[in-house]
C-alpha cells in the first residue's frame, strides 16, 4: 500500500517504520493536484538532475 500511495511514513522508530493513511499525512490540496510531468521521460530527466545536484 505505501508503494502504491495509499500509505505514507508517519514516523521512524529506531528502524521500525510506522505508517498512516496518506490522506491524514498531506493536505487535500496537495493530493488533488495534477501530475506536474505530462510524460514519463520527462520526471526521469528531473529525477536525474536532482540525484545530480544531491552530490553537490
Amino acid at each position: 500500500m505505501f508503494h502504491i500511495g495509499d500509505l505514507g511514513i508517519y514516523q521512524k522508530k529506531n528502524t521500525q517504520k510506522v505508517y498512516e493513511l496518506i490522506e491524514r499525512l498531506l493536505p487535500n490540496e496537495l493530493l488533488r493536484s495534477s501530475d506536474p510531468f505530462e510524460t514519463d521521460e520527462q520526471f526521469y530527466q528531473w529525477y536525474v538532475k536532482r540525484r545530480i545536484g544531491a552530490w553537490e
